[in-house]
């Protein structure tokens, strides 16, 4: 891939040349390469449009600051000039202010903007905006020291290697090129078709995990705070709670870790909602139900095997698949190295300093752990709990 012009998020084109490395351009793994989508100022997009075209165009940012143009496309020999409406821009360059126009992909945008929420709602931070964030962060690497790549655009080091892999295609050689090992880099990361029910074939392949009861019962009444309340009344509570936060709490006492089991309710749900692999958001739960109540025996053990097994997979596939069902993992394989270089990219300490706490770690002077919560219910469920923990230990008193 010799052009300068490639989504700086995840190091792809905007277009596939014909007959290059035997590339099928419309085969449907490619499609979303070609939905493009411009994120900027506003003053940015006035003072780098290249035509007298003065139109206005539609914002897609909560901000309204930032812009983020609807889906366009873009042709080769365009250089880094986009066309939007009868308007043309020129693409990755600085205006007098210093803000610029990033041409990404559409699906690059989702992912990045997912792993921006994950961060505020896990870290606290004030968020008007996850386009917004984005866009700052974008713009601050780009002012960054530039990179040892030698890749003209290459704000996040794209042409790097990371665990022995390349980061993207521009780390690519031409020899790895002509072994087809690009391909990875090319499937859609987005729509990955039939995940649910791949994902359940997985698990039926699995040994059923031990169903023989590992919580044993343990009197409450010489507990007090959270290690004497009933078992039914934790599990109330850890629903709400992020699974880093239950693994703390387990952690905390051995009371706690036989209260609250990591049994198959656990993984299924938790690898469901998406808040085990912050990657892994489209799995539909209530299908897994029915085909679990379709399956002869009702067999659906093996979820944190199947967690186990499904990290593994994406992230060690080999250059060369078969297809089929191979290819959502080859799908979560290309997801999961965008959302870690996007990671990567909003934790770097040069841009840490323009990210806004909303209020500082709590922590608990009685125990080991410092809690950090990303979500408000679990906040509120943390304060709940101890509230029932101190009238369940003054009801124990009493009686």
């Amino acid at each position: 891939m010799d052009s300068d012009v490639f989504c700086v998020l995840c190091g792809g084109p905007f277009a596939l040349e014909q007959h290059i490395y035997n590339i099928n351009p419309d085969r449907s793994q490619f499609q979303w390469l070609y939905q493009v989508q411009l994120l900027g100022t506003v003053s940015a997009l006035r003072n780098l449009r290249m035509t007298s075209a003065n139109e206005s165009h539609t914002n897609l940012c909560e901000n309204e600051e930032t812009f983020l143009s609807e889906t366009i496309g873009w042709k080769i020999g365009d250089a880094d000039f986009f066309q939007l409406g009868l308007a043309i821009y020129q693409v990755l360059t600085e205006d007098e202010a210093g803000d610029a126009i990033f041409p990404l992909h559409q699906a690059c945008i989702e992912i990045a903007c997912r792993v921006i929420d994950v961060h505020a709602m896990e870290e606290n931070e004030a968020l008007d905006s996850a386009c917004s964030a984005l866009y700052r962060m974008l713009q601050d690497h780009l002012h960054a020291e530039p990179h040892v790549t030698g890749t003209k655009h290459d704000i996040l080091g794209l042409k790097s290697t990371c665990d022995s892999t390349a980061r993207s295609v521009l780390a690519i050689d031409n020899l790895g090129w002509w072994s087809g090992s690009y391909e990875k880099y090319f499937t859609d990361p987005l729509h990955i078709l039939h995940l649910t029910p791949t994902i359940f074939s997985m698990l039926q392949s699995l040994p059923q995990n031990c169903t023989c009861p590992s919580v044993i019962p343990i009197s409450t009444s010489r507990f007090q705070g959270l290690q004497g309340l009933p078992s039914e009344l934790l599990e109330r509570i850890t629903d709400l709670l992020p699974p880093h936060l239950i693994m703390s709490l387990r952690q905390s006492s051995r009371t706690l870790a036989q209260k609250i089991p990591l049994d198959d309710r656990f993984w299924r749900r938790r690898l469901c909602d998406g808040s085990l692999l912050r990657y892994v958001w489209d799995i539909d739960e209530r299908q897994v139900k029915q085909l679990l109540r379709n399956t002869t025996g009702g067999r659906g053990g093996g979820w944190s095997n199947l967690v186990r097994n499904l990290q593994l997979e994406v992230a060690y596939i080999t250059d060369q698949h078969s297809g089929g069902s191979e290819d959502f993992i080859v799908g979560l394989w290309n997801r999961r190295r965008i959302w870690r270089i996007i990671e990567d990219a909003y934790t770097q300490p040069h841009w840490l300093k323009y990210r806004v706490p909303i209020h500082p770690k709590i922590e608990n002077q009685n125990t080991i752990l410092v809690f950090n919560y990303g979500k408000i219910s679990a906040i509120g469920c943390f304060i709940v709990a101890m509230v029932l923990a101190a009238a369940w230990d003054s009801r124990a008193q009493e009686s």
